[in-house]
């Protein structure tokens, strides 16, 4: 039996940082939408912010996976967190709804943590050193599916319940 690297192991807690964090991406904006309403007045340009991201993330999630397979997943998602990054500072500087939605689009581009991180955490899970010995397919598959629907969770729940108790 083959031993899972430390390197591996490392990996688990930041790629579910990596995960919340695009869950947090399309969480804020829904917070968000009453307050861009009121400051730009265009109910649908202010659309075109939840919209830019989702249109350019599953692009990016189908794309990124098949280059993470080939060019390596840590640098692609590397990669699309620089693009997230980069995306936050297109909107942060940007003065007109034009500009931001073209830093929602291009943080959009996080939306393909998702693919890049399943297959680290499949491999993680399967391994029985890591796991205790009680690793398996179904198990691991599950823990894989309770990580990511808890970060989407903590990111749609937590962020609406900040803004509420901060006004």
């Amino acid at each position: 039996m083959t031993r899972t690297p430390p390197s591996l192991r490392a990996l688990l807690p930041v790629l579910v940082i990596a995960e919340i964090t695009s869950s947090f991406e399309i969480s804020m904006m829904y917070a968000a939408m009453a307050t861009l309403l009121r400051e730009f007045g265009d109910p649908a340009g202010v659309g075109w912010l939840i919209t830019a991201y989702l249109l350019v993330g599953s692009v990016s999630a189908a794309l990124c996976s098949r280059l993470g397979d080939l060019f390596g997943r840590r640098r692609l998602a590397l990669a699309m967190l620089a693009c997230s990054l980069g995306g936050s500072l297109i909107s942060l500087f940007s003065t007109s709804l034009a500009g931001l939605v073209a830093g929602r689009a291009v943080q959009g581009l996080s939306a393909a943590l998702l693919p890049l991180a399943v297959g680290p955490f499949i491999v993680l899970m399967n391994d029985r050193d890591y796991v205790g010995g009680h690793a398996n397919g179904r198990t691991s598959n599950a823990i894989v599916v309770g990580v990511i629907a808890l970060a989407c969770v903590l990111a749609l729940v937590a962020l609406p319940l900040q803004l509420m108790g901060s006004s």
